[in-house]
């Protein structure tokens, strides 16, 4: 795999894995255990998988030097509990909690290492990749209005409007039309951990040129 975890030709990757795989039905089951290819004493991560190929129980990611990049908990495929997500360097990025309840966001940092939210409020923004949703927290919930736009807009339109009263979704709208039945936000999305890449055995983007390889 690479350094997202997307497979890669094996002469152009940086992480090797040690597990279980069914190729029938392409997934991982059991334990793993993932280290980094040119430091073999390097665990970058290492957890459990249940037989249908969902991660669970505690789990704590490094990045490829070693510096954290995660820990928390799963519960058959579902991020559970409180998790600790990390900026390369050792830097605090995101501290959020898994509820029945849904998401709360408990403090965030930008990647200057200025901190945003503070105990569930402050302004915050959750990056999903293609598109990413910014607005008010409190009680490390939404309130007030969030937008959504495209991550590489550099006009900053809006796509997706949703509104807010005391922590509870009332409406929202898109280019698709207006909704009321639930909001479309995800405030710590699975795009956090690159691990998941590995899980729905994503291919690299990258090319691999294995004579291009130090």
């Amino acid at each position: 795999m690479d350094e997202n975890y997307a497979l890669i030709e094996d002469s152009c990757s940086s992480i090797v894995r040690y597990g279980h795989f069914r190729i029938n039905d392409r997934k991982f089951f059991g334990p793993f255990k993932d280290i980094n290819k040119f430091d073999p004493g390097l665990v970058l991560a290492e957890g459990q998988y249940t037989d249908d190929g969902k991660l669970d129980g505690k789990l704590k990611m490094n990045y490829l030097n070693g510096e954290p990049l995660a820990e928390g908990s799963f519960d058959k495929g579902k991020m559970t509990g409180e998790w600790v997500i990390y900026y390369p360097g050792n830097k605090k990025r995101l501290e959020f909690k898994n509820a029945a309840e849904g998401t709360y966001i408990l403090n965030a940092w930008n990647p200057e290492g200025k901190q945003t939210v503070i105990d569930g409020a402050g302004f915050y923004r959750s990056d999903l990749d293609m598109i990413f949703w910014e607005g008010k927290l409190v009680n490390g919930k939404p309130d007030g209005v969030w937008k959504s736009k495209k991550t590489d807009d550099r006009s900053g339109t809006v796509i997706i409007n949703e509104t807010y009263k005391n922590n509870v979704f009332r409406k929202g709208s898109s280019i698709a039309g207006n909704y009321s039945d639930a909001s479309r936000i995800v405030l710590a999305g699975e795009n956090l951990l690159p691990i998941n890449n590995a899980t729905a055995m994503r291919i690299s983007s990258s090319a691999c040129d294995p004579f291009l390889v130090a």
